[in-house]
């Protein structure tokens, strides 16, 4: 697995969500997520390599480690936003979409809300 791939391609397809203001990079262990010159990192290879540690397989453990690192994005820019981040089609204003992460055929899937009607398009990253 190449994780500094990975980080790269998430943050890519993370820059074209987020809100304008808000700017997404990575390194070698981290998505960084910058806010007006406020840090957060979101430590996904560690999450990575502590759920193989347990006994997740590989792709198990991408896919858990992604989710939940998208679900501290998702609280970041809440907080930021100072409202539920993404905000969703037809979710009350105090609703969060769902934040949803799948592994299919060596592809990473990350959408929010409904799978038929995403927030934002899917997000396809491929592992290979």
């Amino acid at each position: 697995m190449n994780t500094r791939r990975l980080l790269e391609d998430l943050a890519i397809n993370l820059q074209r969500i987020v809100p304008a203001d808000v700017t997404v990079s990575a390194d070698d262990r981290y998505v960084i997520v910058d806010i007006g010159g406020r840090f957060d990192y979101l430590n996904v290879v560690d999450v990575i390599e502590c759920n193989i540690e347990i006994g997740h397989n590989e792709d198990q453990a991408i896919q858990i480690a992604v989710e939940r690192k998208i679900d501290d994005l998702q609280d970041i820019l809440t907080e930021h936003t100072t409202w539920p981040w993404p905000p969703g089609q037809g979710l009350a204003p105090s609703e969060f979409a769902s934040v949803n992460v799948e592994l299919v055929s060596d592809a990473l899937h990350i959408w929010f809300g409904d799978r038929r009607n995403p927030v934002f398009p899917v997000i396809t990253i491929s592992l290979e």
